[in-house]
């Protein structure tokens, strides 16, 4: 064994082994929120004011604030065109035990709204256990904390063949919630994520689950399709979609609670491609991503030192102009399958300590899960940097070969992995390998705590390999 506690041992393909036990977050963050329990106070609530609205498959009267043309019964609206340019004015709410269709419909909604959490400046909106496909549609929504779509409590969504376009809006002064830095009513997203603009393009909540399929999602506002305020089991998942992110923002989010699924999508973002927080969990497979940031971005706010972030990555394209993976004070789980990785940065994971107020410190002499990565069947380029004085980071090689620099990380390598450390390498080698796993070209010198017994080794290019 190396000399060095590793908690929770060392990652595998397929799984995180041992994961402490899950500490449930606030009210309304992996739990159904208690409804006895007053909400902070100065949250800015709007009005549901929808132009349409059928409730457990009833219509109600058509709204008057919208121009609306189509054909809209009980069931379903076809080639529906609505356009509205007035603040706190939704689209559609579908609600309680409805089934409904929107198809063919171009909807054009713009003005301000107050709370993307309620979600009633949506175009679209899911409630209740209503069940809600839009197909072969165009959404452009333009506005302060306007969506395009939004589902909430136990609804189920469906995107196919959609372009929707959200472009975020400036907030006037004094508008309500413009104060507020994280939770309902944020006209702007915590400081913290660094993205900016004032919209979700879509949000899903509470145990609601919504998927697209070959859509176009444009977004000018913090983020794309996104998660939050999760009850448990709140789910979002697209396949085959073209999303951009326009100014800094995120691709898709995943919190306590949700998990988000991304297949076969083409993803550019000034940013990140996705975010993870707290209990954040996400697999993406077969994605071609351009990140003006990183391509995941692992954080925890207002959660606590047990939780975990988990990304599965399966046969990526992956570029980002900083870090592929930034790990920011918080404990992950990584694992990279058969993908391709070019950080202009040069880096291609790093770890740090977080500088948000709102995240949760480690306390003295506590363990915790801490960072652990599994990359196979892949060329690594880059560094692997570890910065967080409070975790270790634990990195396991399968049918890799890693070419860069590793600073302060415990790695394992199966017989089939090698590495060639460009720049000088503190490492702790966890297991057996053997050392023509090993080189380093000449003036670079590989500090080792492993097994062997204590000696300098020079390696093939010139390098030298200094076990403690």
């Amino acid at each position: 064994m190396a000399r060095i506690n590793i908690p929770y041992g060392m990652p595998q393909v397929g799984g995180t082994m041992e994961i402490p036990e899950q500490i449930p977050g606030p009210p309304g963050f992996g739990v159904m929120p208690d409804p006895n329990v007053p909400e902070p106070e100065g949250i800015p609530h709007g009005k549901q004011n929808p132009q349409i609205r059928v409730t457990d498959g009833v219509l109600a009267p058509l709204g008057t604030e919208a121009s609306t043309f189509g054909t809209v019964t009980e069931q379903q609206a076809e080639g529906l065109v609505m356009s509205c340019e007035k603040d706190l004015v939704g689209g559609i709410l579908i609600d309680g035990n409805s089934r409904y269709r929107v198809a063919n419909a171009k909807i054009t909604l713009s003005g301000n709204c107050v709370n993307d959490f309620d979600g009633y400046g949506a175009a679209v909106q899911a409630l209740g256990s209503a069940a809600v496909e839009i197909a072969d549609s165009e959404i452009v929504v333009d506005g302060v904390l306007r969506s395009c779509l939004n589902a909430n409590e136990y609804a189920n969504l469906y995107v196919r063949g959609c372009k929707l376009v959200c472009k975020g809006g400036q907030v006037p002064e004094g508008w309500p919630g413009h104060a507020l830095v994280g939770g309902p009513g944020m006209v702007s997203a915590p400081p913290s994520m660094g993205v900016s603009g004032h919209s979700r393009l879509s949000l899903t909540e509470g145990n609601a689950h919504s998927y697209f399929k070959d859509c176009q999602v444009i977004s000018d506002g913090w983020a794309g399709l996104s998660t939050d305020g999760s009850w448990g089991d709140c789910y979002l998942q697209a396949e085959g979609c073209e999303i951009e992110v326009k100014n800094p923002g995120y691709a898709t989010f995943s919190d306590e609670g949700c998990l988000v699924v991304l297949d076969d999508c083409r993803i550019k973002t000034a940013s990140h491609t996705i975010m993870l927080d707290r209990k954040g969990r996400a697999r993406m497979s077969r994605i071609q991503a351009e990140s003006g940031q990183y391509f995941a971005y692992f954080f925890s706010v207002l959660g606590n030192t047990s939780q975990i972030n988990e990304l599965l990555v399966s046969g990526c394209d992956i570029h980002t102009k900083e870090e592929a993976f930034l790990v920011s004070g918080c404990n992950a789980y990584l694992d990279v399958r058969d993908s391709g990785i070019r950080s202009d940065k040069g880096i291609i994971l790093a770890s740090e300590a977080s500088s948000d107020p709102m995240n949760t410190p480690v306390e003295k002499g506590e363990t915790v899960y801490g960072i652990k990565a599994v990359f196979s069947d892949m060329d690594v380029n880059g560094d692997i940097i570890h910065k967080d004085p409070d975790r270790t980071m634990a990195v396991s090689l399968r049918h890799t070969r890693v070419k860069g620099g590793i600073q302060h990380a415990c790695i394992q390598m199966d017989a089939a992995s090698s590495w060639y450390a460009e720049k000088d390498s503190q490492v702790v080698i966890v297991g057996d390998f053997s050392v023509s796993q090993i080189d380093a070209p000449k003036g670079v010198t590989i500090t080792a705590d492993c097994e062997l017994k204590a000696e300098d080794i020079l390696l093939p290019s010139g390098g030298k390999l200094v076990i403690k």
